[in-house]
């Protein structure tokens, strides 16, 4: 049986700005659409009115009909001030996504209203089986998006609402039927199975691991992508691919099948997406324009065809085993985030300083090298206190040679995807450079990452830039060179400052002699910094 979850009906309850289709045009036409917070209050307001209102079932759909894209528009609008941004949302950016959510919460309360009044067999809404499903899963899916945008994990309880309103789709017979829906670019049209699938593969996508932009594109390529992976009851007889399933009686989402037992499972067939992944891949390798395949004018070269290619990897093959294993003891970790922090505590405790400057060095620092040669954790916590930088306290849940999974329960830095990180334990002495992987933000308020470490031992550096004429030069700023690996076959490499780099550029380091680097390529382009090779030669 499908239980929507009704919102109740009061005949008592406070009478809406409008009741029908007419009377809700005009209320629309009137909304100042600039002023995105007013307007959020309005539809949010209005909606929840609706929700409790006695209204007949066809008027309400109407209504909602008309509503809908004013809540697309406005909802997009709230997502520009927290899309991509950093961990803890702040208030203002929470704000803004508990917002949007509910927008979309309270028409899919609406539409839940309708679709009862269908089951219910109210003859005026009858032949609008398919439309109220699909408007009902749309909502949720969108929600879904959401979640995504602030990197979080979907709620079993959506999960489990999306999956009877697909079972029920079935059952009516209506799940692949094609109806009209203004808010799918492609082609103006969609069913419960293109929303179902939209779904699915948006979190086969693994959204903790993508960006707010990525994850806009995607949304947008799924409405003509969806088409092209259908939902079957019964598993494919010669698959050439790995199997990807649900279990409609789960509270999850989709997985890699390897005969899993699922009550009632179905099959998201991607053969058809994954040939045209395949010829868009190389169709952009072969130097071919993104915009000319329908991917977008936003999609630029190399990031469009490495995204393509992290989505077919994540819809169409099976993840591969961990290069390394991993180590589940839990253990506690220090981290710190900026650039002059890392140098910092990479440096002994000493504070950054231009080369040939003299800096005195704290009493402290100059009677722990007399005594013990280093700098003590003491003394390290002195300076910290005077300087204001700071290592936070941090949980390894896991880790192996390439990677921590860690965890953090208080306040501390906002943390974002691809920032560059220093890390050590809390009983150690060297510190490890790492990037953010992925984020997590858990409903008690902690904040999961995943880091990945960048190859070799780093070692703290000053970096200039190189001018033709040595007077324009500005002062040195923090910079890192990690040592060669030849394991792993990795060269020597800098970590510097973000948009240093070019090809052939010419740049001043300082370590314990003063050298001129040429840059080589760049190996990795993160929020805050740029990973390059190098070639350089002793100055003086």
């Amino acid at each position: 049986m499908l239980n929507l979850d009704l919102p109740a009906i009061d005949p008592g309850a406070p009478r809406p700005e409008f009741s029908d289709a007419a009377a809700c045009r005009q209320w629309l036409k009137a909304l100042p659409l600039t002023n995105v917070q007013t307007v959020q209050g309005e539809l949010g307001q209005q909606l929840e009115l609706l929700s409790h209102y006695p209204l007949s079932a066809l008027e309400r759909l109407k209504d909602l009909e008309l509503m809908r894209e004013a809540v697309a528009y406005i909802a997009g609008e709230l997502g520009k001030k927290y899309h991509n941004k950093p961990l803890p949302f702040s208030s203002l950016e929470q704000s803004a996504w508990n917002n949007a959510e509910s927008l979309w919460q309270r028409l899919a309360a609406n539409y839940r209203l309708c679709l009862q009044a269908n089951i219910d067999g109210d003859t005026s809404v009858a032949a609008f089986t398919a439309l109220i499903t699909q408007r009902v899963m749309h909502c949720i899916v969108m929600q879904m998006l959401e979640y995504g945008h602030a990197y979080r994990l979907v709620p079993s309880a959506l999960w489990r609402q999306l999956h009877a309103l697909y079972a029920f789709a079935e059952a009516q017979e209506v799940a692949a039927k094609r109806i009209k829906d203004s808010l799918n670019r492609e082609d103006g049209s969609d069913s419960c199975q293109g929303t179902y699938a939209r779904a699915l593969l948006l979190s086969l996508a693994d959204p903790q691991q993508l960006s707010s932009r990525q994850l806009r594109q995607l949304d947008r390529w799924l409405d003509k992508w969806t088409a092209r992976a259908p939902l079957c009851r019964e598993q494919p007889p010669t698959p050439t691919l790995p199997l990807v399933a649900v279990d409609l009686s789960g509270t999850g989402g989709p997985l890699m099948y390897t005969g899993q037992t699922m009550k009632e499972k179905r099959f998201l067939d991607t053969e058809r997406l994954a040939v045209s992944l395949r010829k868009r891949i190389k169709f952009l390798r072969t130097g071919g324009n993104a915009a000319e395949i329908g991917l977008g004018d936003d999609c630029i070269q190399p990031g469009c065809e490495a995204f393509l290619s992290v989505l077919y990897r994540r819809w169409c093959e099976v993840q591969p085993a961990r290069v390394h294993s991993r180590n589940s003891t839990e253990t506690a970790m220090q981290l710190c985030f900026a650039f002059p922090a890392i140098h910092f505590f990479l440096n002994g405790a000493t504070p950054f300083k231009q080369p040939g400057e003299t800096l005195d060095l704290a009493p402290e620092i100059m009677e722990d090298m007399r005594m013990y040669g280093r700098v003590t954790r003491r003394t390290e916590k002195l300076l910290v206190a005077r300087l204001g930088f700071a290592l936070e306290k941090w949980r390894c849940l896991d880790q192996s040679a390439g990677g921590f999974r860690l965890s953090r329960s208080g306040a501390g830095e906002r943390v974002s995807q691809n920032l560059l990180l220093a890390l050590r334990p809390e009983a150690g002495e060297h510190f490890t450079l790492a990037v953010v992987r992925w984020l997590l933000m858990d409903e008690d308020g902690s904040l999961g990452i995943g880091a990945r470490a960048l190859p070799g031992f780093p070692t703290p550096l000053a970096a200039r830039q190189s001018t033709l004429n040595p007077r324009d030069a500005g002062p040195f700023v923090p910079a890192f060179q990690l040592s060669a690996v030849p394991e792993q076959n990795e060269p020597a490499s800098l970590v510097l400052p973000i948009g240093w780099f070019q090809p052939g550029k010419r740049i001043h380091i300082y370590g314990s002699r003063m050298e001129e680097a040429k840059l080589v390529a760049l190996l990795e382009k993160g929020a805050n910094f740029e990973h390059v090779t190098f070639v350089s030669e002793q100055m003086f």
